[in-house]
């Protein structure tokens, strides 16, 4: 089972992720936390190199490689010195 990110942060830290957050609004953006589902429900960390996938109002979790090329980047992390997607949906 995931830890709830937001809840352990110490007072500086959360302080932090609030001026994070209030700077990323000004380009109207926010903070997530990247996770996918394991098979019985539980909210886990997403696995690098998967997307959270979401078309239909369905939401699904691909390898990166297997996301349709017409899916819109929505969500990103920091993984290995980069930004990487961490989720994508699709227009259709």
């Amino acid at each position: 089972m995931m830890i709830n990110v937001i809840r352990n942060l110490n007072a500086d830290d959360m302080k932090h992720v609030e001026d994070m957050a209030r700077e990323l609004s000004r380009y109207g953006l926010g903070v997530c936390v990247p996770h996918a589902h394991d098979a019985n429900g539980e909210i886990v960390p997403l696995p690098d190199g998967i997307v959270s996938y979401e078309r239909n109002l369905e939401v699904k979790f691909l390898p990166c490689a297997d996301v349709p090329s017409s899916a819109e980047p929505v969500a990103w992390r920091w993984i290995n010195g980069a930004m990487a997607v961490c989720a994508q949906c699709c227009k259709h």
